[in-house]
C-alpha cells in the first residue's frame, strides 16, 4: 500500500527506519550482573529513599493546602521506597540486572553533576550552576553541538529563573532580579 518513492543513500523509509531501530533493540545482548545483583539494585534506592524522607520530614511537611520546603520531597522518598520494595521483592522477575559498563560511568558523571548543583546552589546562587549542570550534561552526557551548548543552557536558566523566581516569588538562592 506504498507509493515507490526515490530516495538516497542516507534516506530511508519509516518501515526501515523501524526495522533498523528493532534489530540494534535485539541484536544488544545484556550481560547479567551476579546473583546479589537484585538486592544492590534495590537495596541502593531504598537506603536512599529512607535518607531523603528523614530529611524531608527535618525540612516539616505542613499540609497539601500549605507546604512546607521538605512536602514534595517526602512524596518522592515515598514513591522511591515503594519502587524500592517492589524491585526487593519481585526480583528477578523483570528480567536480568546488566553488569557495570561503561553507561555506569555516564550515571555516576550525572549523579556527581546534580550533587555538584546542589551544593552550589546555596553557595552562589541558581543560575551559574543550572547553566553549568546544563551544558554539562548537553555536551558531556548527551553529545550535543556547541551551538545547541551555547544556547540552550542559557534559555532554560533565564525561562526557569523568569518563572520561579520571578512569576512564582519562589525563593530560590539567586544573582539577578529584572
Amino acid at each position: 500500500m506504498g507509493v515507490p518513492t526515490r530516495r538516497s543513500q542516507d534516506t530511508a523509509t519509516q518501515s526501515e527506519e523501524v526495522g533498523v531501530v528493532e534489530a540494534d533493540v535485539d541484536d544488544e545482548a545484556v550481560t547479567p550482573a551476579g546473583a546479589w545483583s537484585h538486592l544492590v539494585a534495590g537495596g541502593v534506592p531504598l537506603a536512599f529513599g529512607v535518607v531523603m524522607m528523614l530529611g524531608s520530614i527535618n525540612l516539616g511537611l505542613g499540609s497539601p493546602t500549605s507546604p512546607q520546603p521538605g512536602l514534595w520531597p517526602f512524596a518522592l522518598s515515598v514513591l522511591l521506597i515503594a519502587l524500592s520494595i517492589g524491585l526487593l521483592v519481585g526480583r528477578g522477575r523483570f528480567g536480568p540486572c546488566e553488569s557495570f559498563g561503561s553507561g555506569t560511568l555516564t550515571v555516576i558523571a550525572g549523579v556527581g553533576s546534580i550533587a555538584a548543583f546542589t551544593i552550589l546552589l546555596p553557595l552562589i546562587g541558581f543560575e551559574i550552576p543550572a547553566i553549568v549542570l546544563a551544558a554539562f550534561w548537553l555536551k558531556i552526557l548527551g553529545q550535543e553541538s556547541w551551538r545547541v551548548v551555547a544556547m540552550v543552557p542559557i534559555l532554560c536558566t533565564a525561562a526557569f529563573h523568569l518563572l520561579f523566581v520571578e512569576g512564582l516569588g519562589v525563593a530560590i538562592p539567586h544573582l539577578f532580579s529584572f
